[in-house]
């Protein structure tokens, strides 16, 4: 049995719900649709002064200093369902080298790899440095400025394959 104000509030819902019907219906498909092409993506950690962005999905025409999003393999650091926001700093045909624990992207200095994790229930966990060369055909270095960050400088990370790459996200606050 229903109670009165329900069934005095469905009679008055009903009608309403029939004559607006598509102007609901309108604003939902749009929204299911466009979350195909674009969603919206938290950087929850410090590596990046950036936390939020539209992520432009399937656009992958990543270029140096564009952010992207992708999926890393899985590590100790991070499972496989992640997805890190990054800069790319390096696309294929450019140098890798290392200098001790500086890293170099085509002679230009990038930054400091850290031999330890220090952050979290990681800390203190090893961290291998990356490999050097020239970054292959499909494959991209991506890269945060920040000390702490996991990114391919460090073999969990490594270079990305382009078919890891989510979207190119730009940045809104």
């Amino acid at each position: 049995m229903q109670h009165p104000r329900m069934s005095a509030f469905l009679e008055l819902l009903v009608p309403w719900l029939r004559r607006r019907w598509l102007w609901l219906a309108l604003p939902s498909a749009a929204l299911l649709v466009a979350s195909h092409y674009v969603s919206i993506g938290a950087n929850l950690t410090v590596s990046l002064p950036q936390r939020m962005f539209l992520v432009l999905k399937y656009d992958k025409s990543v270029a140096t200093g564009n952010f992207a999003v992708f999926t890393p393999p899985a590590s100790e650091f991070h499972d496989q369902q992640a997805h890190l926001v990054k800069l790319v700093g390096g696309v294929p045909g450019d140098v890798l080298h290392f200098e001790g624990q500086q890293f170099f992207i085509n002679g230009q200095p990038m930054g400091m790899a850290k031999t330890h994790s220090s952050r979290g229930q990681k800390a203190g966990l090893r961290l291998s440095k990356s490999a050097e060369g020239v970054i292959p055909p499909g494959y991209f270095f991506m890269y945060a400025p920040h000390e702490d960050s996991l990114d391919s400088r460090y073999s969990a990370v490594g270079l990305v394959p382009q078919d890891r790459i989510v979207g190119r996200a730009l940045a809104l606050f």
